[in-house]
């Protein structure tokens, strides 16, 4: 489980998951760090999600 997690935490350091687009919608406008926050969370909680439902699918489909 914690090589899991520290897997996890590597991969969202990579390119992808909303990175390039939060980086440009920033740069195009003067933003507040809450809109930066309430963003972040929101892309990854929507990047988490579908992982989640196919590891919980898949162990209910296997179990």
């Amino acid at each position: 489980m914690g090589l899991a997690v520290l897997f996890g935490m590597l991969h969202v350091m990579g390119p992808g998951h909303g990175k390039v687009f939060t980086l440009a919608y920033f740069s195009s406008r003067k933003a507040r760090l809450g809109e930066g926050l309430m963003l972040s969370g929101l892309i990854n909680i929507l990047d988490s999600l579908p992982a989640f439902l196919l590891v919980g699918l898949t162990y209910g489909i296997l179990s």
